[in-house]
Order: structure tokens, then C-alpha cells, then sequence
């Protein structure tokens, strides 16, 4: 018989940010193959229902990342829009492959995502600054950036060699049980 117990109310999951960390977290362990994340993910989406959407929300807070990154980085110029939109559509599905699944557009929308920030960053460190204090915060900026950059390419390679040594969820994972 399933459990129809509900959890003590967690004062955490009033907050979008801490759902959208948690439901990202779990989807990226259990991209990499972690068998207790895969179970976390599904138990949190039986659990609590009204956030099975944020997990299709998530890869529309990605495009929209990406489309203020690409506005913010091109301006009014169309050229530089269109260029940026074709590198990324490239990125996309160069990392995405066949048959993506949920982890694969999770991660793959973190690595685009941070590619944008830190082409923003070397942009802006590329200016000439007023100061010296400015020149310093805007390479440190950079650097922080390219650091996420190489983090979610780290866990996008981790991710796709546990899919290739057969660790990875299978590809048509159900997260949602059926109403009844």
C-alpha cells in the first residue's frame, strides 16, 4: 500500500530559489547517477505536486537566462544577436545529442548559461576602467565566472560518461506518477 503520509510543511519550500536549487541538485546527482538523488526527485514531486511544473519551468528559466545574457551582450545590434543565438543553437546541439533527457537539458542549459556570463564578464574586464579598484573587481568577475563555466562543464562530462557506463537513469524516466 503506498504511503499517502504527508511531511511535516518544510518553511523552506515557500521560496521559489530553494525549490528551483533543490529540484536542479537532484536532477544533476541523478543525471550523474546517483540512485538516491533519482528516488529524492521523484519522492519530493510525489510529495508536493504543485511543483511537478517548475521542473518544465526550469528549462524555461534557462531560455529566459539566455535570452537576457544575449540582450544584454549584443545590445541593439542585430548582427551580434544573430551571431549569438546561432553559437548557442550550436552549443545546444552539440551537448544535447540524440534523445535527450531532462539531466541532459538541465545541464547542457547550465553550461550555455555560463558560457554567456562569462563571455559578459570578459567583455566588461576588457574595458577601460576608471579605477584600478574597478579593474580588479571586473577580473575578478571573470574569473568567478569562468570557474562556473568549468564547474557545470565538469558535471556535464561527469554526466555523460555515467550515461555511456550505463550509471544514468534510463532514458524514458518517469517523474510523475499516474493519478488515480
Amino acid at each position: 500500500m503506498a504511503d499517502t503520509r504527508k511531511p511535516k510543511p518544510d518553511r523552506h519550500w515557500g521560496n521559489p530559489n530553494f525549490r528551483a536549487a533543490t529540484i536542479v541538485s537532484l536532477a544533476r546527482r541523478a543525471g550523474e547517477g546517483d540512485r538516491d538523488a533519482n528516488e529524492q526527485l521523484t519522492d519530493v514531486l510525489a510529495r508536493y505536486p504543485d511543483l511537478k511544473p517548475s521542473v518544465a519551468d526550469l528549462r524555461d528559466l534557462a531560455t529566459r537566462a539566455e535570452d537576457l545574457w544575449v540582450a544584454m551582450l549584443s545590445g541593439d545590434n542585430l548582427v551580434i544577436e544573430k551571431s549569438l543565438r546561432d553559437e548557442i543553437a550550436g552549443m545546444r546541439a552539440e551537448l544535447l545529442g540524440e534523445e535527450p533527457t531532462l539531466v541532459d537539458r538541465l545541464l547542457t542549459g547550465a553550461v550555455v548559461t555560463a558560457h554567456l556570463a562569462h563571455q559578459a564578464a570578459v567583455a566588461a574586464s576588457a574595458r577601460p576602467a576608471a579605477t584600478s579598484g574597478i579593474e580588479a573587481h571586473r577580473n575578478r568577475r571573470a574569473e568567478a565566472t569562468q570557474r562556473r563555466l568549468v564547474a557545470a562543464t565538469r558535471a556535464w562530462e561527469r554526466h555523460q560518461r555515467a550515461k555511456a557506463t550505463g550509471h544514468a537513469p534510463p532514458a524514458k524516466l518517469k517523474l510523475f506518477r499516474a493519478a488515480v
